[in-house]
Formats: C-alpha cells, sequence, structure tokens
C-alpha cells in the first residue's frame, strides 16, 4: 500500500465540500452555519483498516482544534492547511461559496 499523504504532528483541513441548505426557519439557518464550519486540525496517527469488501482504506486520527479527542477519517476526507485554497477554487469551480 502506497505512503499516507500526512504524518503525525502536520495540520490539515476538511476537504471542501458542496452542502445545501434548506432550513426555512431562522433556528435552522443557525443550526446550519454552526455545524458546517470549516475545521481545522492536527494528525495524531496513521493506520490502515480493512473495510468489510476486504479493501484497505488508509486512515487518519484528527485531534480538531477545539477538541479534546481525536477522531478518525479516511485520508481522502482531508487536505493540507496549504492546499485548502486551492481545492476550494476547484470545488467551487470560481462560484460563490
Amino acid at each position: 500500500m502506497p505512503d499516507f499523504k500526512f504524518k503525525p504532528g502536520d495540520r490539515v483541513a476538511e476537504r471542501p465540500r458542496v452542502t445545501l441548505n434548506v432550513a426555512s426557519s431562522a433556528r435552522g439557518q443557525q443550526l446550519f452555519k454552526r455545524y458546517n464550519k470549516q475545521r481545522y486540525g492536527t494528525v495524531t496517527a496513521t493506520s490502515v483498516r480493512v473495510n468489510a469488501r476486504g479493501s484497505k482504506r488508509k486512515i487518519v486520527s484528527v485531534q480538531w482544534d477545539g477538541s479534546q479527542q481525536s477522531c478518525d477519517h479516511e485520508q481522502m476526507r482531508l487536505c493540507a492547511i496549504d492546499e485548502l485554497a486551492e481545492a476550494t477554487q476547484s470545488v467551487f469551480n470560481g462560484h460563490a461559496e
């Protein structure tokens, strides 16, 4: 299996994604904003896991800023902080966010 893109100590961000807000109430709008913020964190560990089909998946443990514990994500969901602007541009293709 190829090497991991990230190593412990690297700063990462969640890869940008397009989300749709269908909330019609003010409370719904507030909740959408609250839970759809860009997260930044530090890689704490890497591992390989085998899924139910037997495929090997690269897993990265990230401690998000403001959180006390690490959580696991597939490597493809993350990008380095210095690549975030380019990733955002490619996802939104020049449209307003």
